[in-house]
């Protein structure tokens, strides 16, 4: 935590002085009015720290006021910020380009054309980037498999990840969620980590509102990260009451044709968690007949939050579902996400019989935002082999 909070100071608190710089170049001198946006800037800086401490009974509603204004600032200090250093990068270009031929010199921005054209910019993705995060749509992936018997039916699994409900998702934008899953009548409901967010006080009405979905064949879930920072008992508690079965370092035959595995999110691991996260503990052997080739078996899907694929893995699933990473949410944050994760959002071949889907999940954390990353509740359809052939 110390080393996080320094390395939050210096680049959300260096972000916030940039800006301070910008903003009197712009404007120019203003005495003791200074003081005026100096102070909100120091408060929106804190902001994020302030709403996890204040988000307690009794001071929901506080919290969420709170929320509101320092997660949405949280977006437009991002983008004003990039749109600002591109202006600058853009001055410096063109201050070289005036050495070899002085008119270039004309096509500078000013401080204040500078500012003024971020503001407009930012407060346009600011708005498309709200009304995107309220669209959640389904995605459908399509896969063929030997492991269903010729002429059966098909398997339908509906995967929700990262609804953050609490602070982030109230009743409003999960029911959004929750009607594609009405709608498409999967057989299987899977919840890939991040579902809450929140204390248990603050959601328990919307555990219902999962309780009320069926699914035949089960609803199933993991715990993600944000699971381990809300608290691992209310967060066991909330599954329960919404009546998903968590697979923990486990899996279960959910029907001839379909296994399920699911992992605890390594966060766990350094949050006291008793059962540590282990994918080769979770996943069933495969057995090898005497002639070296894989006998038929079941579909194995491998439930893990993060879209980390460990080498020793591949071969004993066929499909991992993973989330976490909300496709970057607000650009220009999927550039950070290329950087840290090997996998953008989508289906991937990982070789060896093994594939990953990355949902972009239907969620939002932080901002109430999406820029240029839709929300979705996937829907998998396993097929028979066959049908490939129709």
């Amino acid at each position: 935590m110390p080393v996080f909070l320094l390395v939050y100071f210096l680049i959300y608190g260096g972000t916030h002085a940039y800006l301070y710089w910008k903003l009197r170049q712009a404007v120019g001198p203003m005495g003791w009015w200074a003081a005026l946006p100096a102070s909100f800037l120091m408060l929106m800086v804190l902001g994020p720290i302030l709403v996890r401490l204040i988000d307690r009974p009794g001071t929901f509603r506080l919290a969420t006021a709170a929320s509101m204004v320092t997660h949405v600032w949280m977006a437009l200090v991002l983008w004003l910020f990039c749109l600002l250093l591109a202006s600058d990068v853009w001055n410096l270009a063109i201050r070289l380009g005036a050495l070899a031929w002085a008119p270039t010199a004309r096509a500078a921005l000013r401080p204040g054309v500078a500012l003024a054209g971020a503001l407009v910019l930012t407060a346009a993705a600011a708005v498309y980037g709200t009304i995107c995060a309220w669209q959640v749509r389904p995605r459908e992936v399509v896969i063929h498999t030997s492991a269903l018997a010729p002429g059966s039916r098909p398997i339908v699994i509906a995967q929700l990840t990262d609804t953050h409900v609490g602070i982030y998702t109230g009743a409003g934008r999960l029911d959004r969620a929750l009607s594609i899953v009405r709608r498409v009548k999967p057989d299987v409901l899977v919840s890939t980590g991040d579902m809450v967010d929140s204390p248990r006080q603050r959601i328990d009405g919307l555990a219902r509102m999962f309780h009320d979905v069926d699914a035949p064949l089960g609803k199933f879930a993991i715990l993600g990260n944000h699971e381990f920072y809300s608290g691992l008992s209310e967060s066991l508690a909330f599954h329960e009451a919404a009546g998903f079965r968590l697979l923990r370092q486990e899996h279960v035959q959910v029907c001839p044709g379909l296994i399920l595995a699911g992992v605890d999110d390594r966060a766990g691991d350094h949050r006291g968690s008793a059962a540590r996260s282990d994918e080769l503990q979770a996943l069933p052997e495969r057995a090898v007949s005497p002639d070296g080739q894989d006998p038929p078996h079941p579909f194995v899907i491998l439930l893990k939050h993060r879209p980390d694929v460990r080498a020793d893995s591949l071969g004993r699933f066929d499909l991992q579902l993973s989330g976490h990473t909300h496709g970057g949410q607000i650009f220009p944050f999927h550039l950070v996400h290329r950087l840290i994760f090997k996998y953008g959002p989508g289906l991937h071949d990982l070789g060896q019989g093994s594939q990953l889907y990355l949902s972009r999940g239907a969620g939002t954390w932080g901002p109430p935002m999406r820029l240029f990353a839709p929300p979705e509740v996937t829907i998998i359809r396993l097929l028979p082999a066959e049908q490939s052939k129709l």
